[in-house]
């Protein structure tokens, strides 16, 4: 863990003494991700999941409406021509 600016000024003054090996900076690449990881990927999956169930739902509607809609308008075309 670094020191902070404020410790390390006091070091380099002198005030302070130096103790320990300071580790270097880690980059994001080398934390430890584990379990919360796993749980942000099985929320956002099940979401996705959500999300793809409501839009076949919606598709399954607007085909149910265009069906129905075009056997009316046909139905109607068939009475008019009978006239």
């Amino acid at each position: 863990m670094r020191p902070p600016m404020s410790r390390v000024v006091n070091m380099l003054v002198g005030e302070i003494e130096f103790s320990g090996v300071i580790s270097k900076p880690s980059y994001l690449t080398d934390w430890e991700i584990g379990e919360s990881s796993d749980a942000i990927s099985r929320n956002l999956t099940a979401q996705l999941e959500d999300v793809k169930n409501l839009e076949m739902q919606k598709v399954e509607e607007n085909f149910f409406l265009y069906s129905n809609t075009s056997r009316s308008m046909m139905s109607n075309e068939i009475q008019e021509e009978g006239r």
